[in-house]
């Protein structure tokens, strides 16, 4: 077979030329100048092949997941790997200090690139065994993102061992790869971001914690209120024992920061991206990342926002994917890495509740052949790995046909259940009876689903709350406000359990026709 190579980098480029010298299957067709320029030749079928240096600034793990999406067998030039290269040599041949050494050079802080999909080239491999990996990977099955690990082209290497056969006289089923107890801290840290939770045989027996779940808070356009629900809907579930992460994933208008009066201008859900995206993201540095905040009884752990909106292309699908993931597993890999198994966990799972933008738009990528970074990528992201996604909606005469505007959308980037939450209920809006009003005026729009739960305009113990950096909890804890926001987040917590029945408000909701908001809802719709 033929096989055309693309190269990125000053090594790669020398590799890549030497390689065509062979006159062989593998063939150089370009040398790229940065991953634009590699993403769009591989796009566009030219190279089915690439050829990278490790040390490339733009090698993150969403350009490999993406040269992996397009079909292409990509190849990292690792930089004096300290490991004997045997070229019809036996392996006793080689000096002894060379083969006290790691694969990897220490000083490089070198990534896992076998782990994300990438064979690892080391610089000094010859030509003819760099072409000999490269085709027996393009003729065996392609990497996609999730895929356990691939060792390719192994056997050259000194001390390297694949994990998947085990050590050398190992038997091939005497253990278990995928069992948690076989496996080092780190190593189990990574398999629970990437495979199947039914793959690593992680179920309440093992005796770690449960998988946390992810319940995102999205509202339209208009300043429904969705990141005060989401940062009291936190609060509140830390309140009653929940362990919960917060996280802002709003590119557009960031605000969990000064809602909480957090004055620290580091972006703490940046810094988490970027350690994903380097493939570094381990419980330390979101930990690190992460503000610790006591909020009465309870203790939530914030990943704040950009501190600048033109910052959103940090945010990339693929780190924010890794990032929920990293949440939802933290429980366990602390467990794990203290080396203990206790009692199967009977308490409530994590929850990592997500404050995200309005905006669901997909179709940036029709500008342009290359994929583009996209501003609501976040949005999409985290909507694509909701456990339960809360759809705030003003209850006003321009909240509620927006919302119903943009719920198909919604309901078409989510697999999750969608709760309807009605906020800033009041009757100067709504007229006298405002929850028969947002019955009939949602009835009247048919729009899909029903009001799950409605909450109360109190704009002076909102205010009060903002201005002190605290919330409803701790300010105004006898409001009627936070008392619906309480039972909110018992309702969260029995839907994440299987009750997909809507709540049942303390008054049934009588059918009512004829209201203020019906009609002008009507009047919208007949325009």
């Amino acid at each position: 077979m033929s096989l055309p190579l693309a190269c990125l980098g000053q090594q790669a480029d020398l590799l890549g030329q030497e390689v065509d010298r062979l006159h062989g299957p593998v063939t150089l067709v370009r040398r790229c100048g940065d991953l634009v320029e590699l993403l769009a030749v591989v796009r566009s079928g030219l190279a089915l092949a690439v050829l990278v240096d490790a040390d490339e600034p733009e090698l993150t793990a969403p350009a490999l997941d993406a040269l992996h999406r397009d079909g292409a067998v990509v190849a990292v030039v690792v930089h004096e790997p300290l490991v004997a290269v045997l070229d019809g040599a036996e392996a006793e041949d080689a000096p002894d200090d060379r083969l006290a050494h790691d694969a990897h050079d220490p000083a490089s802080d070198a990534i896992d690139w076998q782990r994300l999909g990438a064979l690892e080239v080391p610089a000094q491999l010859p030509a003819r065994q760099i072409a000999q990996r490269l085709l027996e990977a393009a003729e065996g099955p392609r990497f996609r993102p999730g895929d356990p690990p691939l060792m390719l082209g192994c056997d050259e290497v000194v001390g390297v061992v694949d994990p998947g056969r085990g050590a050398p006289g190992q038997s091939e089923g005497s253990g278990n790869r995928l069992d948690p107890d076989h496996e080092d801290a780190e190593a189990a840290w990574h398999r629970l971001l990437e495979e199947p939770e039914q793959a690593v045989g992680l179920d309440a027996s093992s005796g770690l914690p449960p998988r946390g779940r992810v319940v995102v808070v999205w509202g339209p356009h208009g300043s429904p209120g969705r990141s005060t629900v989401a940062i009291n809907l936190a609060a509140e579930l830390a309140q009653q024992g929940v362990e919960t992460t917060l996280v802002d994933l709003d590119t557009w208008g960031p605000s969990t920061a000064a809602l909480l009066g957090l004055l620290d201008e580091t972006a703490g859900v940046a810094l988490a991206c970027r350690a994903a995206d380097r493939d570094r993201l381990s419980p330390e540095a979101l930990e690190r990342a992460a503000v610790e905040v006591q909020v009465g009884r309870g203790r939530l752990m914030v990943l704040t926002g950009i501190t600048r909106p033109e910052r959103w292309p940090e945010l990339r699908a693929g780190s924010v994917r890794r990032l929920l993931r990293a949440c939802q597993h933290m429980p366990r890999a602390l467990q794990l890495a203290d080396g203990s198994r206790a009692a199967p966990s009977r308490g409530p799972a994590p929850v990592i509740v997500v404050d995200v933008g309005a905006s669901l738009e997909e179709d940036e990528e029709l500008v342009s052949e290359i994929e583009m970074p996209r501003r609501s990528a976040a949005t999409t992201a985290a909507l694509a790995e909701a456990d339960l996604v809360l759809a705030v909606c003003s209850a006003e005469v321009l909240g509620i046909p927006r919302a119903a505007r943009a719920l198909p959308g919604l309901l078409e980037l989510t697999p999750a259940p969608v709760m309807l939450v009605a906020n800033r209920v009041r009757r100067s809006a709504a007229g006298s009876s405002p929850r028969a009003a947002l019955k009939e005026a949602w009835a009247a729009i048919g729009a899909p689903g029903q009001w799950d739960a409605h909450l109360s305009w109190e704009p002076k113990t909102v205010d009060a709350a903002a201005l002190a950096g605290s919330v409803l909890a701790e300010s105004a804890p006898s409001s009627s406000l936070r008392a619906q926001l309480r039972d909110l987040a018992g309702s969260v917590l029995r839907r994440l359990d299987g009750d997909l029945g809507p709540e049942q408000d303390a008054e049934e909701i009588e059918d009512v026709r004829g209201t203020r908001l019906g009609r002008a809802v009507g009047g919208w719709l007949r325009r």
